[in-house]
């Protein structure tokens, strides 16, 4: 019940109807009911279809990140570990689309306790906690790289609203494209800027940004708030055979379709999806 449910159910009609239309259960031979399903039959196989949805929390938690920019690279770090779904790859594409440079140019440090805190790598929070802080984080640097350029009479931006520039392709652009390369905005700090950066996500209570310096986990988001729930949502169909003779069984196709907000790497994201999909097959068939 709420707003959350309310808004999210023309998207699930969406997904369903996406799944439905991928499978082209509309073009399927009519058949008969099997214990209440549909089915039809194609030589010795009867054929059924299946459908299911799913939903899982998307929780955040507090976190931290420092980030620093010199003349050379980026630098950003978190006390996050890696459990193998691409914690620095996402961490250095946030940092990266946020401080206008090459992937390669970001150096991204965990697994050290000494570092900024992070939450533990669970429950699907990990990449929207520290990503937003990473996000925040850079953020707060071309906020003061920006604030320094607008303020330097012999800078191409001087005058302009630091919050309407932009680190773009290793420049400070604004958005009548005037261009201040980021080397001489640097250089006017010293040659580099670094911040610490603490996120603490709107649905926690003030205070959990602190409780996160003492190992203390809080998350937000999710089913926590009953009047703005926050969800990765799934559509899912199968088709499955059974041979009249040997009862052989088969999934011949499964289609699903997802909707789970910003995707910060396509090919993670695509690999942990078929790998549930694989995972719910595997464990239908035991």
């Amino acid at each position: 019940k709420g707003r959350g449910l309310a808004l999210q159910q023309p998207l699930a009609e969406r997904m369903l109807r996406g799944g439905r239309e991928s499978l082209r259960l509309e073009q399927a031979q009519p058949g008969t009911y099997v214990d209440g399903r549909w089915s039809t039959v194609d030589g010795g196989w009867q054929i059924g279809w299946g459908c299911a949805a799913a939903a899982y929390r998307a929780s955040i938690a507090p976190c931290f990140a420092r980030v620093t920019l010199t003349l050379t690279d980026a630098v950003v770090e978190v006390a996050g570990h890696k459990i193998g779904t691409g914690a620095y790859t996402i961490c250095a594409q946030t940092a990266a689309d946020r401080l206008g440079l090459p992937v390669d140019r970001i150096k991204v440090m965990m697994g050290d306790s000494g570092l900024p805190p992070a939450p533990v790598a669970g429950g699907s929070n990990n990449a929207a906690s520290i990503s937003n802080a990473v996000a925040l984080g850079c953020a707060m640097v071309r906020g003061q790289i920006a604030t320094a350029a607008t303020a330097n009479p012999k800078s191409p931006v001087n005058g302009r609203d630091p919050a309407t520039l932009t680190l773009v392709d290793g420049t400070l652009r604004d958005a009548d494209g005037l261009v201040g390369p980021l080397a001489n905005a640097l250089a006017r700090l010293g040659g580099a800027v670094k911040v610490l950066a603490g996120n603490e996500p709107h649905s926690l209570k003030p205070g959990s940004l602190a409780g996160a310096r003492n190992a203390q986990l809080t998350l937000g988001g999710g089913f926590a708030d009953p009047k703005k729930l926050k969800a990765a949502f799934g559509a899912k169909f199968v088709e499955g055979c059974v041979h009249r003779l040997p009862r052989e069984v088969r999934v011949s196709r499964i289609v699903r379709a997802f909707a789970a907000g910003t995707i910060m790497n396509p090919i993670i994201a695509r690999s942990q999806l078929m790998g549930g999909m694989i995972r719910g097959i595997s464990s239908a068939l035991l």
